[in-house]
């Protein structure tokens, strides 16, 4: 079965990413899992050299899972809701983990265990610490993901996708993603707008930069 992944804080702009992954997972008939990576600082200088107990973790790790589960139950909730009367529409089965790891490894790793079709994380966190460490782990994803992965703005908030913008240079490697970006475009029914800025080189030779569009065009399928 096709899996998201929304890996989150509980933060405001984590669970917002949540609910728009939920209404990805509608249309894509894809199920849902929540990942949630923790720490136990042995010694953090930020805590005035405070020793944290090992007897501290299993605290940790069940007030992270407690977390969780309220999370996917706001989402079933949410779910509910979405489903109105309509019983053709998929339901996405909803599931969780929690683990005492580097938020990017977590997502790795969960990703390549489930096989997942694309990851979805909020742009930021709440406060000035977590947007810091949850702002900078989208950025690393950004760099290092091995999966599709979509950032969701703080304070955006999901509507039926009628139009789809990719940006690209119409080079040949771009044309991969194109390719896959119509496809996830075919399950909302939604246009997808290929976006190009003319250079200098394509005003002096304008039917080469004609022929490399089309070719680019042509090899999108829908």
């Amino acid at each position: 079965m096709r899996t998201i992944i929304v890996p989150t804080d509980f933060s405001n702009p984590s669970k917002n990413a949540a609910r728009f992954a939920l209404n990805l997972a509608i249309g894509l008939k894809a199920d849902l899992h929540l990942c949630h990576a923790y720490n136990i600082p042995v010694e953090s200088p930020m805590m005035g050299q405070v020793v944290w107990s090992l007897q501290v973790l299993p605290d940790v790790k069940a007030n992270a899972e407690k977390a969780l589960k309220k999370l996917a139950k706001a989402l079933e909730t949410k779910e509910n809701k979405l489903m109105g009367d309509n019983p053709a529409l998929f339901r996405p089965a909803i599931t969780w983990s929690a683990e005492q790891k580097d938020l990017v490894s977590l997502i790795h790793d969960k990703a390549k265990e489930i096989k997942a079709m694309l990851v979805v994380m909020g742009m930021t966190g709440s406060g000035k610490l977590n947007r810091l460490l949850f702002g900078s782990s989208s950025l690393k994803m950004i760099d290092e993901t091995k999966y599709p992965l979509l950032i969701v703005p703080h304070h955006h908030r999901y509507r039926k996708m009628e139009k789809i913008a990719f940006a690209t240079d119409l080079s040949r490697r771009e044309l991969k993603t194109a390719q896959a970006i119509a496809r996830f475009a075919e399950y909302f029914d939604a246009e997808l707008m290929v976006s190009y800025v003319t250079g200098f080189s394509d005003l002096i030779d304008e039917k080469a930069y004609l022929h490399k569009k089309e070719e680019f065009i042509k090899n999108i399928d829908g």
